[in-house]
Parts: structure tokens; sequence; C-alpha cells
């Protein structure tokens, strides 16, 4: 018969099923229970809950006398050996999910944008799956968290948007297993609806030469020209456009350092246009920065532009010129990978320059770049051409 959990630190040996609840992280009773999240893991996590409150080492941080030990072990083993019990040897301090953030914040150098999306990925997750305190988290079963993306896509999230969260919560139990905090990773095999993959907007040579050719040669014509000019002949992330300092460019060498996602920097060669531009702003910037500001780029209130005020400016620029396509800076971006590799065919050149960690995401250039074979082979293979009607 199992044993059961008496209301003392030490273990009876009478038996009482799971009666759907678990103990209470601030209790040392076995015996105060409260009602369970979710009944499928209901036995589960009642077992080493009430475990947790009687054995000195679990997740729940107990004192308990030596003679305690023996019994409660052997109820342990007695109630969890068909179970992948989650117990831990190892005692939580500090909230687990500011340790996660800390870690990727400190540890992996991750942006602060980054680690929103991770903090908020979570605190949906835990909205979601009923997680009320940090122990909740090391009892969740893959059963739970794929219930939790069923749920999700039936509620119309995007299929990358489920891949996302779903990262993010694998992300989090790798780090408690490499802090020894838990002993699986229930989210390791759970697999989100498949995400399309569209092709990307770019632009054509003729149109980058429309919108280059902005007209004025005041102060902010010369910015937003070497900001376009700039994007294109590095292919940077308007993110990595705003983080630019004075330093960045070394004009004499015609080169670029660059911050990309990560806090990893990459050195990126500027062509000649570019670097003609950046000097013709480099000649009127004081006109507009406060003193001591570092940025390369300014607004006209003198400090450093925004993300949303560089994309504003792209959308203007390309208004102006005439160009009948939404402009962004990833445009212009897309459109630098995409001649890059239509005229050189080297596709780990190309990753070294936008800084992609995985040669996969820049592969994604390549169809576009058989599109425009195929366009040619079409128009130019005397068995390619469509007869014209009489």
């Amino acid at each position: 018969m199992p044993p059961n959990w008496n209301g003392s630190r030490t273990c009876s040996a009478q038996a009482a099923p799971c009666a759907g609840g678990s103990v209470p992280a601030s209790s040392n009773s076995c015996s105060a229970r409260r009602p369970p999240k979710s009944p499928a893991v209901c036995s589960f996590r009642s077992r080493t809950r009430a475990a947790s409150a009687c054995w000195p080492w679990a997740v729940v941080t107990r004192t308990v006398s030596t003679p305690a030990w023996a019994p409660c072990f052997l109820a342990l083993w007695a109630n969890c050996w068909h179970a992948p019990c989650a117990i831990t040897w190892n005692t939580v301090a500090e909230p687990l999910r500011q340790r996660f953030l800390d870690y990727l914040r400190h540890e992996r150098q991750y942006s602060g944008h980054t680690l929103a999306g991770y903090a908020r990925d979570l605190e949906q997750a835990a909205g979601m799956l009923g997680i009320s305190d940090d122990t909740d988290w090391l009892f969740l079963t893959p059963a739970d968290i794929r219930d939790w993306a069923a749920r999700l896509h039936r509620a119309g999230r995007a299929p990358a948007s489920i891949q996302r969260k779903l990262s993010s919560l694998r992300q989090f139990y790798r780090f408690l297993q490499r802090k020894g905090l838990h002993n699986g990773n229930p989210a390791q095999d759970i697999a989100a609806p498949r995400i399309p993959r569209p092709l990307p907007h770019t632009l054509t040579a003729e149109q980058v030469e429309r919108l280059m050719a902005l007209p004025g040669d005041d102060p902010l014509a010369r910015r937003d020209r070497a900001l376009l000019e700039l994007t294109y002949s590095c292919g940077l992330r308007r993110a990595e456009l705003s983080a630019l300092d004075l330093q960045a460019p070394d004009l004499a060498q015609g080169l670029l350092r660059v911050h990309g996602k990560g806090s990893k920097e990459r050195e990126v060669p500027i062509g000649a246009k570019a670097i003609e531009a950046l000097r013709r702003w480099l000649e009127v910037r004081d006109r507009l920065a406060r003193p001591g500001e570092p940025a390369l780029f300014v607004s006209r209130r003198g400090n450093r532009l925004s993300v949303e005020a560089i994309a504003e400016r792209f959308r203007h620029r390309a208004r102006q010129v005439g160009l009948e396509v939404p402009l962004h800076p990833h445009m212009l971006r897309h459109a630098f990978a995409t001649h890059m590799l239509e005229s050189s065919g080297d596709l780990r050149a190309v990753q070294e320059l936008l800084g992609h960690s995985s040669i996969g995401t820049t592969q994604i250039y390549t169809h576009l770049d058989f599109q425009h074979l195929a366009r040619a082979y079409d128009q130019a293979h005397p068995r390619a051409r469509k007869k014209r009607s009489p």
C-alpha cells in the first residue's frame, strides 16, 4: 500500500490516494492541500509536492531532522518510481524567471529587445499554464505544454508566434537543466504548426537608383541620403543603424564596425557612394547634434536617431521620389543581400556581411536569386519564349 504524508515533518505508512492537491511552499505540513491546476497531472504533482514538503534537499527549502530522511525517501520511491520525478537536489533562492533573464543578459549578452521578448513569452505562458509560484515550473509535463500550444493555435495565434513561445520555454528549461534545477525539458519535443516562409520583399537595382537620387542638400537631406546609402552598402538592420557612433566608420580604410544581435561585432566594407554620402553628412552634423552626443545619426533635436524615426525617414523619402512600395530599412537590407548574391554567388560571404549566425537564414536569398535567373531564362532562351498568337 503506498505511503502517505502526515501533518508532521516525518512520514507515515498509511495509504491515501491523491486528493487533487499539493502542499503550499510556505507550509511544513503535508496535510495542507489546495485545489489542483490540472486534473491530468494531479497524481504526479501531489506526490512530488508532498515529497518536497518532507524531503530536506527538495526544491522547496525546509529543515528536517536526520531520522526523517529514511522514511521520506522510501515513501518518495514508492510513490514515484513509475514517473519521471522533477525533484532536484538544489534549492531555489530567487525567482527562476529572473535568474534566467539575468543569465541571458549577462552571460549570453542578449539585447534589451530580445530580453523583453523572452520575459513576455514566459509571462504569458505562466498565465495560461496556471503557474503561481516557481515550483510549478518544475512539475509541468509535455502534455501540459502540448495542450498550451494547441490552445494558442485554436486562439488564432500565428505559427511563428507559437514557435517563438515554445523556443523561449525550451531555452528556459535548458537553463534549469544547466543549473541543476531540473532533470528534463518538457518542451523539447513539442512541435509547433508549420511556419510558411514567404520570400522577402526587395527592390530592383533601378528602384534603388531612384531612391538614392533624392533631392535637397540641407543637413536633413544629407543625413537621410547617408542613411540610405549606408544601409544598402552594408546591409544593416535599423537597430544597427541607430546604434552607430561617430567612431564606427573608418572612412580612410573603408570599413564600418557594427554591433549586431546578441552584442556580436562585425566589420563590413563601405562602398564608395556610401563613403561620399557619409563625408557630406559629417560636414554638417554638428549643426544638429548636441554637444557631446556620440551618435553618428542624430535627429533635428540633436539626439540619437531612434529606430522608429529611421523607419519613418525611409518611408518619407520613398514617397518623395515616387516609389510605390512601403519602404522600410529591412527592404534595403534584402536588396543588398539579393544583389550581392546575384553578382557573386558567394552565399558564405553574404552570410558574414549580414551577420547571420546560421547560413540557413541566408539561404532564403537563393530563392530570390533563382527567381531572377528563371526570369532571365524565360526572356532569353529561344525554347522558353512563348509563341505569339497569330
